[in-house]
């Protein structure tokens, strides 16, 4: 027969043997309920978050591209004018004169859409052998400058390289080897509300929302980041699962012409921590 303090061990040991195996069952229920827990809701709120970005790329495209026509038109008509004076100044003092006439025309009739113009000579090659302004510390706009047909206008919005400042490009051929860019800044009115408010926003476990427009520059931000899953690059949609994170990564087409295309990028993570802390902690 058991004495009093015998037993009263034999207990304690029994009930701490249940004790830890109701915990580690509990522990592993967690664990596979939380894991897929957070598969579904980031799933769920991504596609939210993707929506929302692309009726904003949406309306913001038919809202840059209202005036495609009218900026054709300001350059034909200041055509005759820019190629008589690349024919006679010297270039850099031509390319000046081009952008000042443009800028007494095109910034003074759309001022709530364009702040500065830079002008540009390029090789079939996309590289800037003159420019004004921040386009004479660029080497290489990023894109060959192809045209259709003789006289035509092409037009894509893009990205000053190496930066996040949008900006509408128009370029024309003047020769065999060399094409006249026009680049036109883009105001960041157009959409700096939008992607603050969307960089900032803290709900559904989303601990980060990031958009590029290439492998290190941000538009949400200035500071350059650099991310190797876009650097490495991917079809359409990728998720990387780090668990308890789950990281979405999707790639838009920001403007088009022709075969070029414009691509901008949004990143989405979100962390299970505190969901996986409080199942633990119950």
């Amino acid at each position: 027969m058991l004495r009093v303090d015998q037993l009263k061990k034999s207990i304690l040991i029994k009930n701490f043997l249940v004790a830890i195996s109701v915990t580690i069952f509990v522990l592993v229920g967690s664990l596979i309920w939380t894991r897929f827990y957070s598969v579904e809701n980031s799933t769920a709120h991504f596609e939210k978050i993707d929506l929302a970005f692309r009726n904003f790329l949406d309306t913001f495209n038919t809202l840059v591209s209202h005036h495609d026509e009218e900026l054709e038109d300001y350059i034909r008509a200041n055509l005759p004018l820019a190629k008589e004076l690349i024919g006679n100044l010297n270039k850099n003092e031509a390319l000046e004169n081009i952008k000042k006439q443009l800028s007494q025309t095109i910034l003074y009739s759309i001022p709530n859409v364009f702040v500065d113009i830079d002008v540009a000579l390029l090789n079939s090659k996309g590289e800037i052998l003159n420019a004004t302004g921040y386009l004479a510390t660029v080497k290489n706009i990023g894109f060959k400058p192809t045209v259709y047909s003789t006289n035509s206008i092409s037009i894509i919005t893009g990205f000053v390289p190496g930066t996040s400042r949008m900006v509408k490009y128009l370029w024309l051929q003047l020769s065999e080897t060399e094409y006249l860019l026009f680049t036109l800044y883009l105001s960041p009115r157009l959409y700096e509300g939008f992607i603050k408010v969307l960089a900032n926003l803290s709900a559904a476990n989303v601990s980060e929302i990031a958009i590029y427009v290439d492998y290190e520059n941000r538009l949400d931000t200035s500071k350059k980041i650099a991310d190797p899953i876009i650097a490495e690059g991917f079809k359409d949609q990728y998720l990387k699962r780090d668990w308890p994170k789950s990281i979405f990564y999707k790639a838009y087409v920001l403007s088009s012409y022709r075969e070029l295309t414009i691509p901008i990028y949004l990143k989405v993570v979100f962390d299970y921590r505190k969901v996986l802390f409080y199942v633990l902690i119950y």
